[in-house]
């Protein structure tokens, strides 16, 4: 989704494997914040191996946009610019470019700006889930990782290591949970068998030894719904924009 908003939970899971599979290196991830996680390694790296280029990067405590009086900091435009420029790379394009850049910024401006009037307009329809809701999914998270990693320790561990909290987590649970919502009640679309098919034929005749139709079926759908609400979203982001009031800063 072009404006979804990963929860630094899911993206630490990741991490954390990384970690778990790296041992020594586990210093060499620190974060000062709850997203800088996301970009940690890459940023390091970036001028060493083929890992993501950080051109661009802010300070995590820049305002970079201000959304109807909210305020969208470096933390949260940062993981999003890094992600673009690293799609611009593998597509063989140097995000170094200056139109190439000039590109990757607008592009990761208009994804957190467009996240957070999609949440800010899920917070005024009354879709914010309660604490009790949250707290469940938080807890429910935390045991899946502790059996994971194979103790309460190591994930403390983790935690520090990468300066977050519990409260974080919650937050951004929270906004995954309330972003959800949104979709389901607001984006709705259906995906007919004949979509389905016909994406499968056309990804048959593209690749020597196709999987399945059955084997491929549920991702194919989801493909699908994913791009209709995206396409829904990108209008609905539109109108949310015209209504409301948005300032960039960088």
């Amino acid at each position: 989704m072009m404006f979804r908003k990963l929860t630094i939970f899911t993206l630490m899971l990741l991490l954390v494997f990384a970690l778990s599979a790296c041992g020594s290196h586990g210093k060499d991830h620190s974060s000062s914040s709850k997203n800088d996680h996301k970009t940690s390694q890459g940023a390091s790296d970036s001028k060493k191996s083929q890992g993501p280029p950080t051109k661009g990067m802010v300070d995590k405590d820049k305002t970079v946009a201000v959304v109807n009086g909210e305020n969208v900091k470096g933390d949260q435009y940062n993981p999003v610019l890094q992600r673009i420029e690293s799609q611009f790379q593998q597509q063989g394009q140097d995000p170094n470019d200056k139109k190439i850049y000039k590109q990757a910024k607008k592009n990761a401006l208009d994804s957190v700006i467009g996240q957070t009037l999609i949440l800010q307009d899920a917070d005024k329809k009354g879709y914010k889930p309660s604490n009790k809701k949250v707290n469940k999914q938080y807890d429910q998270q935390m045991s899946n990782l502790t059996k994971q990693l194979g103790g309460k320790k190591k994930v403390k561990q983790i935690l520090k290591q990468q300066h977050v909290t519990a409260d974080q987590l919650k937050e951004n649970i929270s906004d995954q949970l309330e972003w959800d919502t949104y979709l389901d009640k607001e984006v709705p679309v259906e995906v007919s068998d004949k979509e389905i098919k016909s994406a499968y034929d056309q990804y048959k005749k593209s690749t020597k030894k196709p999987q399945k139709f059955e084997a491929l079926k549920a991702e194919i759908k989801s493909s699908l719904k994913g791009q209709k609400q995206q396409q829904k979203l990108a209008k609905i982001v539109d109108q949310l924009k015209e209504k409301g009031d948005v300032k960039i800063k960088i």
